[in-house]
């Protein structure tokens, strides 16, 4: 249960961040940006007994065979979070995700793969970045928007059907700003250079919960 409300955490951050992509959303001012970029964001998360807030930081690691790389970092009263998702180009849901790793504080980083990655995937085959998401988006106009990494001309974007404003500048990895119903972000630092903040060797996460308990 406690892998399940962690890894609900952090899709919940990269959901925020929905216009980090090219086709149906380029033409909309946004696109992926280039590999070892990122940006990091005061956010406010959805979570179990009300609003959570965490900082994080999202990375774009690069491609390679089996898709895009990245990675989203949060800390919160729970602590340091990663997870690392492969998916295959952009647009995308989880429900294509190629794969998934994740570490919790100083334990172990593992990853998901056969069985549970299938059903990982099926627990939410409409989350994600879809190519409907981002048709849906409207351009409001061009507006000057402040946040704590400074001020930005940014693109105002805004989609009806989910009640989410997002702000895109393209000398901005991912995102300025976001700001939905539950969930809200805004742009505290960027970045070149990232690498991945997971560097051992993830252990098979359905064998590890196959394991009996040891007392």
């Amino acid at each position: 249960m406690k892998h399940r409300g962690t890894l609900a955490l952090i899709l919940a951050a990269a959901l925020a961040a929905p216009l980090a992509a090219q086709g149906p959303c380029a033409d909309k001012g946004a696109k992926l940006p280039a590999p070892g970029s990122w940006s990091s964001y005061n956010a406010t998360l959805p979570g179990r007994n009300g609003p959570r807030s965490t900082t994080m930081k999202m990375a774009y690691l690069g491609h390679e065979a089996a898709g895009d790389r990245i990675e989203i970092q949060t800390q919160s009263e729970r602590g340091p979070m990663i997870m690392q998702m492969v998916v295959d180009g952009f647009p995308w849901q989880p429900s294509g995700m190629k794969e998934m790793v994740f570490k919790m504080g100083d334990r172990p980083a593992m990853k998901a793969g056969g069985p549970m990655m299938d059903m990982m995937r099926s627990r939410a085959p409409n989350a994600g970045l879809t190519p409907e998401m981002c048709a849906e988006m409207t351009v409001v106009g061009t507006e000057s928007v402040t946040v704590p990494a400074g001020t930005f001309t940014a693109t105002h974007l805004h989609s009806a059907k989910n009640n989410v404003d997002v702000w895109v500048d393209s000398k901005v990895p991912f995102v300025v700003k976001v700001k939905g119903p539950d969930n809200s972000m805004e742009l505290t630092g960027t970045g070149t250079g990232a690498k991945s903040a997971i560097t051992e060797t993830p252990q098979d996460m359905g064998a590890m919960m196959g394991q009996p308990r040891q007392n």
